[in-house]
């Protein structure tokens, strides 16, 4: 059996890895390079260099976990980031915290009740689930965080347009 393997990023790499364990004779099709899409590191004056920017990986999958430990070392790493919205420091990703300092109490207090009663305490919403949520200031919170976070977030990380 033979399989193509179009990109050698993570999920390709992942894909290809797989294939060929299980009995596939694979061919890997790469436009870069080298493999590891944008988690790629180069090895340059006795340090590892990001060339795409810092990455860090996370799951809450045991099996995903076990099976890349086989091909790599783990660092330790507590993500904590904070972005500068009009001057002030808030978390991102966005979050109740970054509600609270984002808005105004009462507003913020109200916002907070709504999310906790229609989605749960602690659950990930998409954005796009919240511009569509009927409550006025839930879609009001949603643009703000689309306009303020996603927006800057997808040109600088991305280099492309939100739309």
């Amino acid at each position: 059996m033979k399989a193509i393997v179009i990109g050698a990023g993570f999920s390709g790499a992942a894909c290809a890895r797989k294939l060929a364990e299980n009995g596939f004779e694979v061919t890997v099709i790469e436009k870069n390079t080298h493999i590891g899409g944008n988690a790629y590191d180069e090895y340059q004056c006795g340090a590892y260099v990001h060339r795409y920017g810092p990455h860090i990986f996370h799951t809450e999958k045991q099996k995903v976990f076990e099976f890349l430990s086989r091909f790599t070392e783990w660092f330790p790493y507590e993500h904590r980031v904070l972005a500068n919205l009009h001057g002030t420091y808030i978390p991102v990703p966005f979050n109740l915290e970054s509600l609270r300092k984002t808005f105004p109490a009462e507003k913020a207090k109200k916002i907070e009740a709504v999310l906790k009663k229609e989605y749960g305490e602690g659950k990930k919403v998409p954005i796009l689930q919240l511009k569509e949520n009927p409550d006025a200031d839930i879609r009001e919170f949603a643009d703000f965080v689309f306009e303020n976070v996603f927006r800057f977030y997808t040109q600088k990380q991305w280099g492309r347009k939100i739309e």
